[in-house]
Order: C-alpha cells, then structure tokens, then sequence
C-alpha cells in the first residue's frame, strides 16, 4: 500500500464522530460531490415516469433517483428535494439532510465522492419491497468547514439498504441503514 491513509481515514473518522447515532441507520460516507458556495447552474433532478410506479421495477427507479438527489443535494446545499423524497421518521435520511446543511453553513466542502450504483437488488420481505445498492463513491476531497484544510479520500465501495415506502402513489425512503439487510 504505497498510498497514504491518513486523508482518507481522517474523513472517515470525522463523518463518524459527526453522526453517530441509530445503529440500524448507516453513518454517512464520503458523501458526493459538493462545493463551499453552492452549485447554482446545477437542475434539480427529475423524477423518471418509472418511478411512480407501485411495482418493484419503480421502486428500483425511485431508489436510483433517490441517490441522484443525494449527489444533486451535495453539490448544492439545496435539501429540499431530499426532504420530499425522504420520509419524517427516517433518521439515515435525517443525517444526511442535516450534513449537508451543516457543511454549506461553515463554508466547508466536498468535490469529487459522486455516489455511482453499481448493482440494484430489489427484494420483497413481508409486505415491503427491500432495495439494496452496491455503490461506487469515487475518490475527492473533503474539507469540514471553512477553518479547516481539504483532505483526500479515495474510491470505495459501499452497500445500502433502502426501504421505500409508497403511499398514495408517492415513494419515499422510510428506512437506510448500512450493508445488506435483506
């Protein structure tokens, strides 16, 4: 390992000392690409037709734009699309909403880190559909607040269970939490 880790893990350790809490809701990772003055050119991304559907092919298609959302939301401090899609009660949600504020109001940033699915399983459990992704976070810096110097990470892979609850026609993540749960 001809690489240095303290960049890397010093990142980690800061998103774990800075969200810790419900053990079945995952610690943000190093979360997609963001900027200390928000990216204002960016669109806000588009629900797809596919994901309104009450079947397990929408609730795949919600998911993948769920993680759009995350990467939209990261580039420009802007939580509110993440707010709608994600449910009151879900505190993995929650975390990210609340880092992503927190970054932009003390001038920190993120670039590079976009959230890539790699693999998108769907699985029925009871009466819920389950949705595990495989996810590629690609490598970038990370700096927590304005007072603070940027630090490297590099790529990685992670795995997240998302459970998506539909009512009303609507989807909305209602549950997240680390590795596969199904």
């Amino acid at each position: 390992m001809g690489r240095p880790l303290l960049a890397p893990l010093a990142a980690i350790g800061l998103l774990t000392a800075l969200l810790t809490g419900c053990q079945n809701e995952p610690e943000p990772k190093e979360p997609p690409p963001s900027a200390s003055t928000p990216e204002t050119d960016l669109q806000t991304p588009e629900l797809p037709e596919a994901a309104t559907a009450e079947t397990p092919e929408g609730a795949e298609a919600f998911i993948r734009y769920y993680v759009e959302v995350l990467n939209y939301t990261s580039l420009t401090g802007d939580t509110e699309t993440l707010q709608r899609a994600s449910d009151d009660q879900c505190t993995g949600c929650a975390k990210y909403i609340d880092l992503y504020s927190s970054w932009y109001a003390s001038g920190g940033s993120l670039a590079g880190g976009a959230w890539v699915p790699l693999k998108v399983d769907v699985v029925p459990v009871d009466a819920q559909l389950v949705v595990v992704v495989d996810l590629k976070i690609e490598s970038g810096t990370l700096k927590p607040d304005s007072e603070s110097a940027e630090e490297a990470f590099g790529e990685s892979e992670d795995q997240l269970t998302f459970v998506p609850t539909n009512i009303n026609g609507t989807w909305k993540v209602s549950q997240m939490a680390p590795g596969r749960q199904a």
